[in-house]
């Protein structure tokens, strides 16, 4: 298991470099950021797939596919979703909005835990009730206080659970459905990299090309440290190693600049105590979890 939580660790590490990256690309768009981004992990995740000898899984998943055509519209949707999130992620550093990117990360997990209630009628303990609740609170005062919630941090609290609801409900919560995933992204995300002016953006950032090139290499280590570690670490262990990269990208945003506002103090004291409580109940899930092995 210790190997898991290394694995879990250095996704986490190598998705914040990708966070911090972004920065260093200017002045390449989003989109064609996005597109070199594709086209550098897909032959990644490919050869992932006879590392992890994970063939006869995806060529199950091609067989479900050909007897249900509704999964492939399903992986298709999803991939837009995750398509966004990934788009969101490697904007916001260079537009000043990592810290409200990183907020919604810190929020997700609390969503998280209401669509497993709302949808697959999961067991909430008081712990997971009071992190909801400090949550809320800090959601609903801020929104009154600020106006509202930032678009930013709402994409991502907002339509990321409702990638892996999907996920989840179709029993498309693994690998084989990533690379299809990814394959979706890499048809469209080719255009958005075949029309970027990359004379002007070499003649301002020369070093462009090897950074795309570590970016790739980066992305694919880290998508399957994310696989290995979901292999060898038990799921409420994986649960709470999960909080580590909102937490990382809280730092890697005040590391490039940003400082939080004063109206969004009171906001993070609640996810705070709220990201708290909920790791307090993973950490008891494990106990419960190795007490009941050990009887």
């Amino acid at each position: 298991m210790i190997q898991g939580i290394f694995y879990s660790l250095l996704a986490s590490v190598l998705f914040n470099c990708i966070y911090y990256m972004s920065v260093l690309m200017n002045p390449i768009s989003t989109q064609a950021l996005f597109g070199y981004r594709m086209i550098f992990t897909l032959p990644i995740v490919i050869a992932a797939i006879f590392l992890l000898k994970q063939q006869r899984n995806f060529q199950f998943l091609l067989l479900k596919i050909r007897l249900r055509p509704k999964i492939l519209l399903i992986l298709f949707i999803t991939s837009l979703l995750s398509s966004f999130q990934m788009l969101l992620y490697l904007w916001a550093p260079s537009n000043g909005a990592a810290l409200k990117v990183s907020i919604g990360y810190l929020i997700m997990p609390i969503v998280m835990v209401l669509c497993g209630r709302l949808f697959f009628k999961e067991h909430l303990s008081k712990t997971k009730l009071a992190s909801i609740f400090f949550a809320a609170l800090g959601v609903f005062s801020t929104a009154i206080i600020s106006g509202g919630i930032s678009w930013e941090s709402a994409g991502v609290f907002c339509l990321y659970p409702i990638y892996f609801v999907l996920r989840k409900h179709y029993n498309l919560a693994n690998f084989s459905s990533f690379v299809i995933e990814i394959i979706f992204m890499f048809l469209f995300s080719f255009y958005f990299a075949l029309t970027a002016d990359m004379d002007f953006v070499v003649s301002k950032n020369p070093n462009i090309y090897y950074l795309l090139i570590l970016l790739g290499i980066i992305s694919g280590a880290a998508l399957i440290s994310q696989i290995m570690s979901s292999t060898l670490v038990p799921i409420n262990v994986l649960g709470l190693l999960t909080y580590f990269e909102p937490i990382m990208m809280l730092f890697v945003s005040f590391a490039i600049g940003e400082k939080l506002e004063q109206s969004s103090y009171f906001l993070m004291i609640c996810l705070a105590i709220s990201v708290a409580l909920l790791m307090i109940d993973s950490i008891n899930s494990i106990k419960s979890s190795k007490n009941a092995k050990a009887k």
